[in-house]
């Protein structure tokens, strides 16, 4: 007979580990945010998976809130 504060599981659950696997699956995204017409950028961004650039003009909520992480020039952020 054993004591419920001894008792320990050696697998972890089937649903934490589903979890775990789809959170590391997760694609990370990403929104830059540029004041101007930067060509080089805007051809950068367009090579990579998940970024989206966007004018600080042009600059919409939803596309804040959907991305995981914002990165927001100097330039742009000036007029704030």
């Amino acid at each position: 007979m054993s004591t419920p504060g001894r008792w320990t599981r050696t697998r972890p659950r089937p649903c934490a580990v589903r979890a775990r696997q789809a959170q590391r699956r997760k694609e990370k995204t990403a929104l830059l945010v540029a004041y101007g017409d930067n060509k080089n950028l805007e051809l950068a961004s367009r090579n990579m998976q998940g970024v989206k650039l966007s004018a600080s003009n042009v600059l919409q909520p939803y596309d804040v809130l959907r991305h995981d992480r914002v990165v927001v020039s100097k330039d742009a952020a000036a007029p704030f």
